[in-house]
Order: structure tokens, then C-alpha cells, then sequence
């Protein structure tokens, strides 16, 4: 049927938007954008409700189209034809004869539901489709129930939306109150640790400044007593010397030896007197220090007596913490755990995942986690709203961890941080090459049942002259440092280099300069230069310097060659799975190593990118006995869709805050409990 016998038909509906509003709602998603998305003005109108092609307010995009169509003859006509030509099976209907056989056919649901009968109804143009439609009705009450459902909703919407709004005002207010109580309390305890802190170095001082006194007073009373006994002996000198003169002022004229012993004296009596002066000079000295002490004494009287109004002040700061806290209004819950990773969210935005001990996770704003200075694998506490939503973290390890400041170096085990202390902790985290051998902070973490101690936060420091860590030209000892590598073949090194397009010269002795600093060459080079780790079997050894780079396995770690975890006796340990069926989801950097080495060990291992769309598991994970998520390399997305998904068909999810084999196979084996007897080494 063309244009022209709906004419008619239009014309007759031409402003009744109600029923093009019918015809609206009862339309697909897909024709509703083929719709708006070629007419720029309404693409443009209706934009905020749509997203990636996909609606996501309908009732909100409906309504703007109804609006636009209110002015555009085109557009209600489309509309009109789009659901004519979409619904053949309910038009069908107006081509048959109105038999009572095809209105019970009508009735029983042949043609249609109920809705679209309703549209057909208006649309239908033939004499006495009137009556065949009551009929129809008179089966159908719940139509007439819907519609005064629909009356009443739209009634009863505008004073809804009143009260949500005073709702959500309310409740914006609450929000507001809350965390400002919050930031006054945590400012209360920030002036309360402060206080504290500058006790306590207050009272050092005090107490360093009278040992100081106690040890001046005790050096001038020995002064005091050496300037006695000097002036005793002056006077004695002295007196004996007036003796000597009158004696020879009586005797004959004196021999040359009496001459001599004269001089000799008047010599000894003004060395003394130089002394004597000398000792007067000290005990002016001494009056000076002793009024200078008396001056530090007052002065620290007057820290003591300051240092008591601090204490007073810090007395009616922690009444006043108290007080906040019976003012708070807003019950959480509360979750302890560790930041684990930052990903990137599907809009852009940054958040942390937040893994408790329990197992649960939460996604964490990055707004969150800076306002509380949290770093990655701190243990917080995570406080909850009643819907369960983050509020705030707090540190359970303000008093543990330690800010030091130094260099990274690297070494054949990793890299290690050195400081001005004799201890050299190691670096927990991935470390830029922009961050070694340049001055840097770091946050040390110290030992758990869930972490190991070191350093897990670095920072660099402004430098005035940062050309001085610039370091073009490697060396082959360099290079091996660089990947802690025990074996490293030049040749094909350089061959990997070409093949990865990187410039480089070659320089004598096995050294290459590249066109910036080496470090920063090569670090983003590391997943595509794996190093391989060999165990203390002949065979593995030989395969180890065939590769480009190898490493002797570290404790725990799993050969890269035979699988197996090298023993004292330097065998290659393997263990007895019972065949399990595991999925591993992230460590890109491992990748299928995962499959190869974990597969020696019984196990079925299918391994996925932490980046990848899991589109084809969306209908189902199969037969799995686990799901493992390597947290440290996996994206928000999938995380999102993998956690709900294996929950709905109840197989278990093991987080792997390793990204190594050897780290994630130790949760497999604390897992399904592999006993000792069910260990096998070959």
C-alpha cells in the first residue's frame, strides 16, 4: 500500500501526537536512531542520550522526538511508515475479510499483542473496524488498566519530581554536612599528631639543654678551683720574689751567678703574671656563659611553660574529635584491604581497585585515594556509605611505614634502594628509568602475611642539573644489570634490536650508544626481550645460552625451560594436579608462558589479555574449575564483566597480586590443596 491510501489515513492523524507518541514506544531502538542521527538538529537535541550507538534514556529521547515532530510534517510521517513497514504481521490483519474466525484469530494473539492492536485500531480506515476493535477490547481490559496507569503516572510525575528534588536536596546537604564534619575531624587529628610530635621534640631539647648546663656549671667549678690554686701560687711567687730583691739590695755587689738567679725569677714572676691575666680572661669567660645559660634557662622555662598550654590545647582538641563524631549522621560500614591497581575506566576516569581481606573488591575514585595519600599495597581501612560506596580511606599503617630518601640501583636480583643507612630495602614496584640513579623519595612498607618488606612508592626529586644522570652508551655488564640477567648474547641482542627497529651504534668492546639514555631505550623493551629463567639441570643450561638473555631461577620461581622450581638438590619440581581447568585473565608480560610452563604441572591453562574484549564469554565461561585474575595488569572493563559472570555461574575467582608464574601457581596450590603427597618431583 503506497503513500496515497494513507493519506487519508495521516491527514486524519496528522495532530494527534499522543498516537505518534504509541507509535514511538512501541518502535525498536535501532529505527529510533535511524531517525535521529541523519536529521542534524535532532541528533544534536538528543545527543546526552546516547552513547557508543546505544540509548540510554529512552523515554527521555522519545519525548525530544515527539517535540521535534510537533514542527516537521517529514518526521511524523516516518514515523508513521517506519511502524507500518516494521509490523506487516499486524497489518496483515486490514487485508483479510473481517470473518468471525479471523477476529478469534485476532483475539487469541495471531496478529499481534495487545499494544500494537491498539495502534492498528487507529490506523485502520475500513467501515465497521470500529466494532471489530471494541470486541476486541472487550477481550482485552487490561489495556484500559494500562492507560489509566500511564494517566495517573503522568498526573502524579510532576509532584514526584518536586519531591525528589527536595530529596536530593536534603540529602546533598547531609552529603555536604558529613564530609565537612570528616575534614574537620581528620584536621583535628592532624593538629593532635602535630602536637604531640612537637612535645616531644620539645621535651628532647629540654632535656638535651640541662645536660648541657649540668656539664658548663661542672667545668666552671674546676675552673673556679684551678684559678684558686693559680693565685695561690702567684702570691707565694710573688712573696718570695720581694725576699729575693731585699736580700740583694743588702749584700755586697753581687757575683754573676746571684745576677742570674735574680733574672731567672723576675722571668718566672711575669710568666705568671701572663698567666694570671690568662686566668682572668677565663673567669670572664665563664661569668659571660654562665649569664648566657642562665638567659638559655629562662628560655626554656618559658618553653616548658609553653609546652603545657600546648598540652591543654591538645586535651580540647581530642574533646573536640569526640564531639565530632557523635555529630556524624551518616552510618558506614567499614572494609579493610589494600590498593592493588589503577585502571582506566570506560569514560576515561581513573579509579583504584580496592581488594579487602575478605575477598571483596571495590572501585575506588583516584579523588579518594590522593585526598587520603594512600599508596599501592598500604593496608586501609575502606569506609562504606549504606549502599555500599566508598566514602573515604584511612591508613592502618601511618605508624609502620617509613618516608626515606636516596637512589635505585639495580642489581642482578632486582633493583634496591639505597639511602644513608647501612640497610638497602628492595623495590616492590615497577621502576621507570627515569626514576634510577637519581635522587628520589620512597615510602617503605614494612613485612606481612601478605606482603614482603620494602619499597612501594618513589618519587623523584628536582634535580638543578638532571643532564648528569644521563647515560647514552651501555656496556655488555651494563645491559645485564639493566635485565638482571646472568647470560645475555651480544649478537643476537643486537639482531632483537634491528628486528624492533631501535637506533643504535656499535661502539668497541661490546657497547652500544643509543640516540638517548639507555634506560629509557630499553624499558619499553622489556615485554618484547623476555628473560628466560634456567634451573641447575644440563639440558636447561644448554637451552639457556641459546636465547638472548637467561637468569638462574630465584626462589620460587619456575624454569622457563623444563617447568619445574629448582630444589637444593637442583632438580626441577613438579607438581600433580588433579588435570583442573583454570582461566587466567592479565599479565600481559607473561602472556602465554602462563600456558607453557603451568601446563608441566597437570593443569589446563587457558590464558587471556587483561585488555582484551571478552565478547565470546559473554554467553558462558564453560567448564572451568577457576577463574584467576593477575590484578596488576587487567583493565576496569573486563573486570566489570568477568566478576558478575563467574559469580552467576559459582566458579571461584582467585585474585594474583603476582603476575609470575611461580606467584600465581602458589595460589593455585594454597587453592585446591595439593598435599605433600600428591607432589611429585621428578
Amino acid at each position: 500500500m503506497g503513500e496515497d491510501y494513507w493519506a487519508p489515513v495521516f491527514a486524519r492523524l496528522l495532530e494527534d501526537l499522543d498516537f505518534l507518541g504509541q507509535l514511538c514506544r512501541n518502535t525498536a531502538d535501532a529505527d529510533l536512531l535511524n531517525w535521529v542521527l541523519p536529521n542534524k538538529p535532532l541528533a544534536l537535541k538528543c545527543a546526552r542520550f546516547i552513547r557508543r550507538h546505544k540509548i540510554t534514556d529512552r523515554n527521555s529521547l522519545i519525548s525530544e522526538v515527539m517535540e521535534f515532530a510537533a514542527d516537521d510534517m517529514a518526521l511524523r510521517k516516518i514515523i508513521l511508515f517506519t511502524w507500518v513497514e516494521k509490523n506487516p504481521k499486524t497489518m496483515g490483519f486490514m487485508s483479510i475479510p473481517a470473518s468471525p474466525e479471523n477476529i478469534e484469530k485476532l483475539i487469541a494473539g495471531q496478529f499481534g499483542k495487545p499494544v500494537k492492536i491498539k495502534i492498528l485500531s487507529r490506523i485502520d480506515p475500513r467501515a465497521g473496524a470500529e466494532k471489530i476493535y471494541q470486541q476486541y477490547f472487550m477481550a482485552h481490559p487490561e489495556l484500559e488498566l494500562q492507560e489509566a496507569v500511564v494517566s495517573a503516572a503522568k498526573e502524579a510525575a510532576p509532584e514526584l519530581e518536586k519531591k525528589l528534588k527536595e530529596t536530593a536536596e536534603i540529602a546533598t546537604k547531609a552529603v555536604k554536612r558529613s564530609r565537612e564534619l570528616e575534614s574537620a575531624i581528620e584536621t583535628v587529628k592532624t593538629d593532635n599528631r602535630q602536637l604531640k610530635k612537637d612535645l616531644e621534640n620539645r621535651e628532647k631539647e629540654v632535656a638535651a639543654l640541662s645536660r648541657k648546663l649540668e656539664e658548663t656549671i661542672s667545668q666552671m667549678r674546676k675552673a673556679d678551683a684551678l684559678a684558686a690554686e693559680l693565685q695561690n701560687l702567684n702570691r707565694n711567687l710573688e712573696l718570695q720574689l720581694k725576699i729575693a730583691r731585699d736580700t740583694t739590695s743588702k749584700a755586697p755587689p753581687a757575683s754573676s751567678p746571684d745576677t742570674y738567679s735574680c733574672n731567672e725569677l723576675q722571668n718566672i714572676c711575669d710568666d705568671l703574671k701572663k698567666q694570671v691575666e690568662g686566668l682572668q680572661k677565663a673567669l670572664q669567660n665563664r661569668d659571660n656563659s654562665i649569664a648566657r645559660l642562665e638567659n638559655e634557662k629562662a628560655g626554656l622555662q618559658q618553653q616548658i611553660r609553653s609546652d603545657d598550654e600546648q598540652q591543654r590545647r591538645l586535651a580540647r582538641l581530642q574533646a573536640t574529635v569526640k564531639e565530632l563524631e557523635q555529630e556524624k549522621t551518616i552510618a558506614a560500614s567499614l572494609a579493610a584491604g589494600q590498593l592493588i591497581t589503577k585502571v582506566v575506566a570506560s569514560d576515561g576516569s581513573t579509579v583504584w581497585l580496592f581488594l579487602s581481606v575478605t575477598g571483596q573488591t571495590f572501585l575506588i575514585s583516584e579523588a579518594i585515594v590522593n585526598s587520603a595519600k594512600i599508596i599501592n599495597e598500604e593496608f586501609a581501612l575502606l569506609h562504606l556509605n549504606e549502599k555500599n560506596e566508598p566514602l573515604r580511606l584511612t591508613s592502618l599503617e601511618a605508624e609502620n611505614r617509613r618516608e626515606i630518601f636516596g637512589w635505585v640501583k639495580a642489581e642482578a636480583d632486582g633493583f634496591r634502594f639505597v639511602s644513608d643507612s647501612d640497610e638497602q630495602p628492595a623495590v616492590c614496584i615497577e621502576v621507570s628509568p627515569q626514576l634510577l640513579e637519581k635522587p628520589v623519595k620512597a615510602i617503605y612498607l614494612p613485612e606481612t602475611s601478605h606482603r614482603e618488606a620494602g619499597i612501594y612508592h618513589l618519587e623523584l626529586l628536582k634535580v638543578e642539573n638532571q643532564k648528569d644522570f644521563v647515560v647514552q652508551s651501555a656496556a655488555l655488564k651494563q645491559l645485564k644489570d639493566f635485565f638482571n640477567a646472568d647470560l645475555l648474547d651480544f649478537d643476537l641482542f643486537c639482531r632483537e634490536l634491528s628486528k624492533l627497529k631501535v637506533s643504535f651504534k656499535h661502539e668497541k668492546e661490546q657497547r652500544l650508544k643509543f640516540s638517548r639514555d639507555y634506560r629509557q631505550v630499553l624499558s619499553g623493551l622489556r615485554a618484547s626481550l623476555p628473560v628466560a629463567s634456567y634451573c641447575n639441570l644440563p639440558l636447561c643450561i644448554d637451552r639457556a645460552q641459546s636465547t638472548i638473555m637467561a637468569r638462574k631461577c630465584r626462589q620460587g620461581q619456575a624454569c622457563s625451560f623444563c617447568g619445574g622450581f629448582p630444589t637444593s638438590e637442583g632438580c626441577g619440581q613438579h607438581f600433580q594436579f588433579a588435570g583442573q581447568r583454570i582461566l587466567i585473565l592479565g599479565g600481559d608480560r607473561i602472556g602465554t608462558e602462563y600456558e607453557r610452563v603451568l601446563s608441566r604441572h597437570n593443569l589446563l591453562i587457558t590464558w587471556r589479555s587483561g585488555f582484551e574484549n571478552l565478547r565470546d564469554l559473554r554467553s558462558g565461561l564453560g567448564k572451568i574449575d577457576a577463574v584467576v585474575v593477575v590484578v596488576r595488569q587487567i583493565s576496569h572493563t573486563l573486570l566489570r564483566e568477568i566478576v558478575p559472570l563467574a559469580e552467576k555461574e559459582k566458579i571461584p575467582v582467585i585474585y594474583s597480586t603476582r603476575r609470575g608464574t611461580s606467584g600465581v601457581l602458589s595460589h593455585l596450590l594454597d587453592y585446591f590443596a595439593v598435599s605433600l603427597d600428591e607432589k611429585a618431583n621428578s
